[in-house]
Formats: structure tokens, sequence, C-alpha cells
């Protein structure tokens, strides 16, 4: 995770902790969670999801992964946060 990641995951982290509302849509229609998932900080994206505000990131190296695997699996996923239905 390079420092631009981890600064934002740092300070998303200190807004989630201060009570500050992550549903807001701005002026383009777009909440935290669908610019972090369409700017791939999967980190954030699970910060988001997380049922409650974990303890403060670590700034410790990550092992590498696939990022947009892990947040396709989170929303998509049967059991996931996105019911999908097929087009008739």
């Amino acid at each position: 995770m390079d420092w631009q990641r981890k600064t934002a995951l740092i300070w998303v982290s200190l807004l989630l902790e201060s009570g500050a509302a992550m549903d807001l849509i701005d002026q383009e229609g777009s909440t935290a969670l669908h610019r972090a998932a369409t700017n791939g900080h999967t980190e954030v994206v699970r910060l988001l999801l997380a049922p409650a505000p974990p303890a403060a990131p670590s700034l410790a190296p990550a092992a590498p992964q696939s990022e947009c695997a892990d947040v396709f699996a989170r929303l998509l996923c049967p059991g996931g946060l996105v019911d999908a239905v097929a087009a008739p």
C-alpha cells in the first residue's frame, strides 16, 4: 500500500471515529463508498463496510492481493451487500 492509500485510510478512519456521516452524496451523486470502490481503495472500502469502526489502521506493509476481486466479492457474491437481479 502506497503512502497516498495509507493517508486516505487514516483520514477515513479518523472521520468514522469522530462520527462523520459517510452516507452523504457529493455533487456528482457519489458516496464515500462509491469513490473508494471506483478508485480501488480496497482498505477504505473494507473500513466503510465494517459493522463498527475498527482501531486505527496499521502502517505496516500489507501482503499483496487482488484488490478488485476482494471488492467485488464483498459487494456481489452471495451474501454480499448488493442484491443484483438479472434483467428479464
